[in-house]
């Protein structure tokens, strides 16, 4: 004999779950996986336009880098100065190491002599690196030199050109404020100071590689430095980087090697 517990309903004993509940669970997850999958088909759209505008950047780049050589195709047709190396003398660590202790000072006048042909090898390896020898700006540099009777050449060009960038660099901030590599300074001190070298260096032999009888008066170099100011734009020269100015590089100093030839021009 079996017996009944009260209430007891066999039919439902084994409930199966709501269809209802099932079919919204299982739609929720096929939701969740449309939304997912529309995340990603729109991360990679923006990345494939963000690939899209990059090619685009980088091709009108070289379109305009293009447009740019072409336009200083006459100029470095006729760019002046070309690497010339001394005839006799190469580097002799014996004479002078640029990489041992003490300084040109410390050296007789022979060494003193290649400590110089030393730094201007420094100064005219890294030109002849620098594309910024055949832009605009420097062609004019050389152009109203030579106009003005001073005798251009690689260094002096090289360095009215930085004088010019840290000149004009300077302008474009205030004045009275401090100067960042050296804040005991202000913006006006440093245009100063290079408002002043960039004179000065016309009127001594010491910085040219080729040497004059005749140089400027002081008069006469304030002139021409201010028709440099005035007349060449100071654009070109605001978008030049502290790395591509013209200065000694001591890192071609540092690899020279015995009997290595020394540029002179």
């Amino acid at each position: 004999m079996s017996f009944r517990y009260k209430n007891e309903d066999l039919e439902n004993s084994h409930k199966t779950p709501n269809f209802n509940s099932v079919t919204k669970s299982f739609n929720l997850g096929i939701e969740a996986h449309r939304k997912t999958n529309a995340k990603q088909a729109a991360l990679h759209a923006r990345h494939h336009e963000d690939l899209i505008r990059q090619k685009e950047a980088e091709e009108k780049r070289k379109a305009e880098e293009a447009v740019y050589w072409e336009s200083r195709k006459g100029w470095m047709d006729r760019f002046p100065f070309n690497p010339i190396y001394h005839p006799d003398i190469t580097f002799d660590p014996e004479v002078y190491n640029p990489v041992g202790p003490g300084g040109p000072s410390d050296y007789t006048t022979e060494g003193q002599k290649m400590a110089r042909m030393i730094s201007n090898h420094g100064f005219l390896s890294a030109f002849y690196e620098n594309s910024n020898r055949y832009s605009p700006e420097f062609e004019k540099i050389h152009d109203i030199l030579l106009e003005e009777g001073i005798t251009p050449d690689p260094m002096l060009c090289g360095w009215t050109f930085t004088h010019l960038v840290d000149y004009h660099k300077a302008s474009t901030h205030d004045l009275e404020t401090p100067w960042p590599p050296d804040p005991s300074i202000t913006w006006g001190e440093d245009r100063m100071s290079t408002w002043k070298s960039m004179a000065g260096r016309f009127r001594t032999n010491e910085y040219r590689t080729i040497q004059v009888d005749t140089l400027p008066s002081d008069a006469e170099a304030a002139r021409v430095r201010q028709r440099l100011i005035d007349e060449i734009a100071a654009e070109g020269f605001l978008k030049v980087n502290w790395l591509e100015k013209f200065a000694y590089d001591s890192e071609y100093e540092d690899m020279l090697k015995p009997g290595d030839p020394l540029l002179i021009k």
